[in-house]
């Protein structure tokens, strides 16, 4: 994942909380899959993002300024939801449950 969305500590923190969560719910055996099925979707999210932003932090200053240019131009109501998938961490002990 590229270092642009500031995640390491959070997906730290992230993957702390799923982990408890699932640990205090299932056996042992079962802890390393159901960790897998929890935080797979949402690492891919910020993978993906991640990769999005790239080109607007490390490629060439041409397409740096056309990539924010463009994110300057999307609708607020397009990308808030995005943002706030991104800044709402998962109940990983209901989903466990």
């Amino acid at each position: 994942m590229e270092p642009n969305l500031g995640q390491g500590a959070c997906q730290g923190l992230e993957d702390a909380a799923a982990l408890q969560a699932i640990v205090a719910a299932v056996a042992p055996a079962r802890v390393a899959a159901l960790y897998e099925r929890l935080r797979l979707k949402r690492v891919r999210m910020f993978v993906r993002e991640s990769a999005l932003g790239r080109l607007g932090v490390h490629g060439p200053r041409p397409v740096q300024y056309l990539m924010r240019a463009t994110l300057r131009a999307i609708p607020m109501g397009l990308s808030e939801p995005r943002l706030r998938a991104m800044h709402t961490m998962p109940d990983y002990a209901a989903r466990v449950a």
